[in-house]
């Protein structure tokens, strides 16, 4: 396999303007990492990028309170498909709805924003074909002017809620056998192939209340497919993992330890630890979220 060098970058980090409106405010105080599996690691991490377009087949985007992910399905490049087309676009799109929508004083739900960010992808030009993962998480007000995360996952990205360094929720994983459910766009000449076609009615969403100080990790398979340990102290429908017998052996750091070594780097701490599990090697994206809220002195 080539590998080539990406330009590193600083982490993308993303704050809220302090506008309060009510008696409080919240935000997600967000920073990614990613590295694709054809960049070459080098001595000062310097395959590990910021960047959404530079992700491989994988993809992101950061809002103020809207953060997301999305995997390419690999599959695509036997036919000579870049199935990264197809997971930039949908997260591109995705993110310019929500701050088309914030503009305007409204508040798309990851259900509009997953369908809005994948009709756009199906009209691009630059997208000949493909299919992607996507999870989208929003941090949203409840009913009783609380803070409540919003989320939409289709397939096998995913994301997990951390609190007082436990995993107090996770999303589970959408398969057919062993393919994750994808949002595809697939030309009449492919047809014939029978891929899978989902809709963004078909992603698995819900609503969880947070806290301040809560952390949200997003991420695409790349990490799940090399963590396992403290995954398994929630109750969800994440599959066995290979990274169980490594992890008995002391082979593998605990996904929570990784977390807490350095907040400020555990997006790309995340990245490096699961290039050291090496289980299955992939593009890797992580977006690592604090729920921040502000209370007005008013």
């Amino acid at each position: 396999m080539l590998h080539r060098f990406c330009r590193r970058s600083t982490a993308t980090s993303v704050q809220r303007q302090r506008r309060f409106t009510t008696a409080a405010s919240f935000y997600l105080d967000a920073k990614a990492a990613c590295k694709g599996k054809r960049c070459a690691l080098g001595k000062d991490n310097s395959g590990i990028v910021a960047n959404p377009s530079n992700c491989g087949e994988d993809s992101y985007f950061l809002t103020a309170d809207v953060v997301g992910v999305a995997d390419g399905v690999g599959g695509w490049n036997e036919n000579g498909i870049d199935p990264g087309k197809i997971s930039r676009s949908l997260m591109h799109n995705a993110a310019l709805f929500v701050r088309q929508q914030s503009s305007s004083g409204e508040k798309a739900t990851t259900q509009q924003v997953l369908s809005y960010g994948y009709s756009q992808a199906l009209l691009d030009d630059e997208v000949e074909a493909g299919s992607t993962t996507a999870c989208i998480v929003r941090l949203k007000q409840s009913i009783d002017g609380k803070p409540m995360l919003e989320y939409s996952n289709l397939g096998d990205s995913g994301f997990v809620l951390i609190r007082n360094g436990e995993i107090i929720f996770r999303s589970k994983y959408q398969y057919y056998g062993r393919a994750p459910y994808q949002l595809a766009k697939i030309p009449l000449r492919f047809k014939q192939y029978g891929a899978i076609e989902n809709h963004p009615d078909d992603a698995d969403s819900g609503e969880i209340d947070v806290q301040d100080g809560d952390l949200i990790v997003l991420a695409t398979d790349g990490v799940w497919d090399n963590f396992a340990p403290d995954l398994q102290k929630a109750p969800a429908q994440f599959p066995p993992m290979l990274s169980w017998r490594r992890y008995w052996s002391g082979e593998v750091a605990s996904f929570l330890d990784v977390i807490a070594e350095n907040l400020d780097n555990a997006a790309e701490n995340i990245v490096l630890a699961s290039l050291r599990h090496n289980l299955k090697p992939d593009d890797i994206t992580v977006v690592v979220a604090k729920v921040v809220v502000m209370t007005s002195k008013l």
